[in-house]
């Protein structure tokens, strides 16, 4: 199935209404492509590398503790349920370290850690909602360095035909 979701909203707003029409995704209160009327806005990926290989220092006394800057931790162990069509599901069991998962081994057989800054508590937000209200490309180019998003590539348009873009997200 399609995993964007075509949506219209419509609302009471001072003397009229106010009215957004675009797609989303399954679980975001906002449109990721859409218009209101005033601008029009969508995203893409901006192929930015937006991920780092973090090396991990584990306890030689006990390899279930890495190394933080704030001293030793154990790794937390979550499981990631697969489902699978007409089977049972698989469980992965993921070690997670404060940077994100553990991903791989370098040359040296030490673990490696994938940190994705999307990833970061900072990076998600609603400030996405600012574009059922925006009337301008300069206000679109105002607002989209507080976007919380993955770093995505930004192209909007306004009504007086100006156009736009912005790399915005978490970088």
């Amino acid at each position: 199935p399609n995993i964007w979701y075509r949506a219209r909203m419509s609302w009471p707003e001072g003397d009229g209404t106010r009215s957004v029409v675009g797609v989303t995704l399954p679980g975001t209160p906002a449109l990721i492509a859409g218009s209101n009327g005033d601008v029009a806005w969508a995203f893409t990926t901006s192929g930015g590398d937006w991920g780092d290989l973090v090396v991990v220092e584990t306890d030689s006394l006990d390899p279930g503790r890495y190394r933080t800057p704030d001293g030793w931790r154990d790794f937390e162990t979550v499981p990631e349920v697969i489902g699978i069509a007409r089977s049972a599901p698989d469980t992965l069991w993921i070690e997670q370290t404060i940077w994100g998962p553990l991903w791989t081994e370098d040359l040296q057989g030490r673990p490696l850690a994938f940190r994705f800054a999307a990833h970061d508590a900072e990076a998600a937000n609603f400030e996405l909602l600012g574009m059922e209200t925006a009337t301008s490309v300069d206000e679109v180019a105002r607002r989209a360095g507080s976007f919380g998003v993955p770093g995505l590539d930004l192209f909007h348009a306004d009504r007086a035909g100006r156009v736009g873009w912005s790399l915005v997200g978490r970088l």
